[in-house]
């Protein structure tokens, strides 16, 4: 029932390791199980144990793998979704090392044109650009201003994750809603992102930042 107490144990006991990666993995997933523990104890839902329900519908979106050598069937799969009810479709720019390569402006804006011609002006169209391309300031600004051109929701991870002066640059300097967070390990990364005002959308793990309430 103690989950904050034994959190705070746990979270002491790391010192040695290093408060991110594989030590805040192992105590998020103590710390969902203890949660959910406790809710069933009670007969309530783990919401409730966490302090409430505060919305009882969300959007959902669907997360497809761009596939560089076939942006035409990306897009037929994305309005696939679209026609399904899904809110969005979420494309990647490049998922390997090989396919980051060819994240260029002028093959990036053909891809990107393709997908909102099939999926029609109302999905919302989510870039993720992906953890292996890491594009400069100066390029991820000049790739988020074409994206914007195409009504994108947002453009996700386009700098490394630790670069959060770059990330705040990017926000200032972009209209499309810079989205970033995934890899932030534990919360006080996101508490940090916040104050710097690094991204306009925070997209933390719960399941792997150790914990997100403290």
């Amino acid at each position: 029932m103690e989950y904050r107490r034994i959190w705070e144990k746990l979270y002491d006991a790391t010192y040695w390791y290093g408060r991110r990666g594989l030590a805040t993995f192992a105590m998020s997933g103590i710390d969902t199980a203890l949660v959910d523990i406790a809710g069933k104890a009670f007969g309530i839902p783990a919401c409730q144990v966490l302090g409430g329900q505060y919305k009882k519908e969300i959007p959902m979106y669907a997360s497809l793998l761009f596939d560089m050598d076939d942006p035409e069937g990306t897009a037929k799969k994305g309005a696939k979704y679209a026609r399904a009810g899904y809110g969005g479709d979420e494309v990647r720019m490049g998922d390997g090392p090989v396919e980051a390569l060819r994240c260029r402006l002028q093959e990036g804006r053909g891809d990107v044109a393709t997908i909102r011609e099939h999926i029609g002006p109302k999905t919302w169209m989510m870039i993720d650009v992906g953890r292996y391309v890491n594009w400069s300031v100066p390029y991820a600004v000049k790739m988020g201003k074409m994206v914007e051109k195409y009504d994108a929701f947002w453009l996700e991870e386009a700098l490394p994750q630790d670069d959060l002066d770059g990330y705040a640059e990017l926000a200032r300097s972009l209209d499309v809603p810079v989205a970033y967070g995934e890899g932030c390990t534990p919360s006080t990364t996101s508490t940090t992102s916040s104050r710097k005002k690094a991204a306009d959308i925070l997209q933390p793990d719960a399941s792997k930042m150790g914990e997100y309430r403290r």
